[in-house]
């Protein structure tokens, strides 16, 4: 069963001497900030069918992340993912929250589909540091 992962990357950051640690420090920073925004919208259960005697566990709710890395072009990237496992230790936030999304989870937020919320606020934030160079 299938994980989710998604990543998202600031292009390489100027190669300038001046300031060029900060400026990876607030690239670093408005990736995170991102990544936690994407993860406090998916993170939202939609309401539990009337009928349904489930007992939820919360085990996808608490099993989303984000980290930043750097690839070898220099670019910084941020994955924002989930690798939630049943009881018997198979993932299935894919199935959930993911692009294998099956039709009993139609209800549940994709990951794919909050993507585009958060693009333009990507740029912006990227824009102004890169701005503060100048």
């Amino acid at each position: 069963m299938p994980s989710v992962r998604v990543r998202f990357r600031a292009l390489t950051t100027p190669k300038l001497k001046k300031n060029a640690d900060q400026i990876r420090k607030d690239v670093v920073n408005v990736l995170l900030d991102i990544g936690d925004s994407i993860i406090e919208d998916i993170r939202e259960y939609p309401p539990q069918p009337a009928t349904s005697k489930y007992k939820r566990t919360f085990t996808l709710f608490h099993g989303w992340s984000r980290m930043v890395y750097t690839r070898s072009d220099g670019s910084l990237v941020c994955l924002v993912f989930n690798d939630a496992t049943d009881q018997w230790g198979r993932k299935y936030a894919g199935w959930v929250q993911g692009s294998m999304q099956a039709h009993q989870n139609a209800h549940w937020t994709k990951i794919g589909d909050i993507l585009d919320d958060y693009r333009d606020s990507l740029r912006d934030s990227l824009r102004d540091v890169y701005r503060s160079i100048q």
